[in-house]
């Protein structure tokens, strides 16, 4: 029986803080992946109870603010149930609803698993009004309501990139460019939400792959040496504890960015964006 209850407002997932080790260990997922398809099915095993509970949340989550910006989006974020429901453990699961659903043993804690529910075609995006959304990265403020409030999202998209292109070939090559790395960030950064809204995702779309990477386990920090068409800058992630899951990492901002941040999205909008 699935159980519906209005939507009201919990903290920001800044306050859901957790120690990692807080996370069920007694059940887990048959997915190696943050998320799984519509219409897909999946199965909890538990060797103890015969049924779990499935929260399932308005998937609404912001994109990455630029990391100039002194706070992260996660602190304007928001979450509003959806539903609570009743599923069977060890028996497959139909995924019936797109957004974030979050397993648990018993709904009066706030320990348990995510995962994402999304589209069939994600990674990729194919309608325009997803295809739309990424664009909030490389729009001035002006484009990008002319972008969200356009009647015709296929319109808008066509002039904004023959707008950075000049030319339908230059256009049509930046949109694959950008696109790439776009189902690259949604497959590797996904979390509790799109990998494109993330804070690596948003770095490894606007600068590309980074040439170095360090990881020591809690923090991680991608090096980017000169070229000809991005400055040298370095990104520090540090890992966060976070109830959807154990691979959350946050950009340390710093207004020092701004100067590589607006050359990059320069070079993008010359038709010249950094080397993936």
């Amino acid at each position: 029986m699935i159980h519906k209850h209005p939507p009201l407002l919990l903290a920001t997932l800044c306050c859901f803080i957790l120690p990692l080790h807080s996370f069920s260990q007694s059940f887990f997922i048959q997915s190696n992946a943050p998320y799984v398809h519509l219409e897909d099915s999946l199965v909890l095993n538990h060797l103890q109870q015969d049924s779990l509970y499935a929260v399932t949340f308005h998937n609404r989550f912001l994109p990455a603010l630029p990391p100039m910006t002194t706070r992260s989006a996660s602190q304007n974020e928001f979450l509003g149930i959806d539903t609570v429901y009743k599923i069977p453990s060890n028996e497959w699961v139909y995924m019936s609803r797109e957004g974030l659903v979050f397993f648990q043993e018993d709904t009066a804690g706030i320990t348990g698993k995510g995962i994402m529910v999304v589209s069939p075609d994600f990674p990729k995006y194919r309608q325009y009004e997803d295809l739309i959304k990424p664009l909030r990265y490389l729009s001035t403020n002006k484009e990008w309501n002319t972008l969200e409030i356009s009647g015709s999202p296929k319109t808008a998209f066509e002039q904004f990139w023959l707008k950075v292109g000049q030319t339908p070939d230059n256009a049509s090559e930046l949109i694959r460019s950008f696109y790439r790395r776009v189902t690259y960030a949604n497959e590797t950064f996904s979390t509790y939400k799109e990998g494109w809204k993330t804070d690596m995702g948003m770095i490894y779309i606007v600068f590309g792959k980074p040439d170095r990477i360090e990881d020591n386990g809690t923090e991680i920090t991608w090096h980017y040496t000169n070229s000809p068409y991005r400055e040298k800058v370095d990104f520090l992630f540090i890992k966060r504890n976070n109830i959807f899951t154990e691979h959350h990492y946050q950009l340390q901002r710093n207004k020092d960015y701004i100067k590589p941040w607006n050359e990059a999205i320069r070079q993008w909008r010359i038709g010249n964006p950094p080397l993936e």
